[in-house]
């Protein structure tokens, strides 16, 4: 059964390496072709973010990403998070048919409100999921100004 159901895919990426160019991408970003498993593709890891009492939290799902290939940083109150999703198989030995998964580099950038305090901001990651702590600052009201109608 395997093999019938390769048959049509690999008629379709046919269909695909000729009318690609004339548009300038994959028309099935979300799938790899194992013809294309050393290509670097990008994707957009699915993000909530999560108001709390004191803090932001910023859940990011980065399975299967080690945490040495995740970075985090603050830019001009933007936080970003990026990082890299390696495809891990031995060409050699695996036959692999379908790859619906994203692999390749990832960038997620988030603006932050002005009242976080950046210098304490962490990140943990655990079962797939990268949660950052970004922790709010005392509201500044702004002082009241009276103007003086002339």
């Amino acid at each position: 059964m395997l093999g019938r159901e390769l048959f049509p895919m690999k008629a379709f990426e046919g269909y695909l390496d000729r009318f690609e160019p004339m548009f300038g991408g994959d028309f099935l970003p979300r799938i790899a072709w194992p013809r294309r498993l050393d290509a670097a593709t990008e994707w957009r890891p699915n993000a909530d973010i999560i108001e709390r009492q004191g803090e932001f939290l910023v859940k990011a799902e980065l399975p299967e990403v080690r945490k040495e290939d995740v970075r985090i940083d603050v830019v001009d109150g933007l936080l970003r998070i990026r990082g890299e999703r390696k495809l891990k198989v031995d060409e050699k030995q695996d036959t692999v048919h379908r790859v619906e998964t994203f692999y390749g580099k990832f960038v997620r950038t988030f603006a932050l409100p002005d009242n976080v305090d950046v210098g304490k901001i962490r990140a943990e990651c655990a079962d797939g999921v990268l949660t950052v702590h970004v922790p709010k600052t005392a509201a500044v009201m702004p002082k009241p100004v009276e103007i003086t109608v002339q």
